[in-house]
């Protein structure tokens, strides 16, 4: 790649990033607020909830909940289900028990009639039970966060990298012996750069 085309890249990748990072923060917002969801109340397990894995190579775990008054199954998966009192909720729920779920409105078939029957299933974001609260929002919400936030960290190191490619003359070298020496591209610095902040902020500091 000759350095037109090398600056054409870096370029392309400086219009990326924030583009990025607006799908991240605007577009991509999962944070849950609790005034927007639904309560349903009286629902009434058919069976003892249980741990399920969704199909696929990438399938991940989820708590599988099936009601008599609802047809589809309905789950506390994602973020949710590492938050969730896992062992209570497999534990302690049994045939027959009354349960309420919280749950989002575009979850319902009609989005003016927010009922049991309009109900299609899906994902809960919080179960009571006995009014007892057995998923944490609050929860679920600081782990989005925390992940758009590593999201800044990495896109804006990123970001910094392609824009030092773009006005840089030469590409940085490191002499390796004599003979010899090694290119190093700005990206690839802030893409390291990028990883051992993200993983850094992930352990210790989010």
């Amino acid at each position: 790649m000759n350095k037109i085309d090398k600056r054409k890249s870096y370029i392309m990748g400086s219009i990326m990033c924030p583009v990025f990072l607006f799908l991240l923060f605007i577009k991509m917002d999962f944070k849950v607020n609790v005034q927007e969801l639904v309560r349903l109340k009286g629902l009434t397990l058919a069976e003892k909830p249980c741990v399920a894995r969704s199909p696929g190579r990438y399938g991940h775990d989820y708590i599988a909940i099936k009601v008599n008054e609802i047809s589809n199954e309905i789950s506390i998966s994602g973020v949710d289900f590492y938050c969730a009192e896992e062992q209570t909720i497999l534990n302690q729920l049994k045939m027959g028990d009354s349960i309420e779920v919280w749950v989002e409105t575009k979850s319902f078939n009609n989005s003016q009639n927010h009922t049991i029957k309009t109900f299609k299933g899906g994902d809960v974001y919080n179960l009571l039970y006995h009014t007892n609260s057995l998923c944490d929002i609050s929860c679920r919400n600081i782990s989005h966060r925390k992940n758009q936030n590593i999201g800044l960290i990495a896109f804006s190191i990123i970001f910094i990298g392609c824009i030092f490619g773009v006005f840089l003359k030469q590409t940085p070298t490191v002499k390796i012996s004599k003979y010899r020496h090694l290119e190093i591209e700005p990206i690839i610095i802030a893409l390291i750069v990028a990883i051992l902040l993200s993983f850094i902020a992930s352990r210790y500091l989010l």
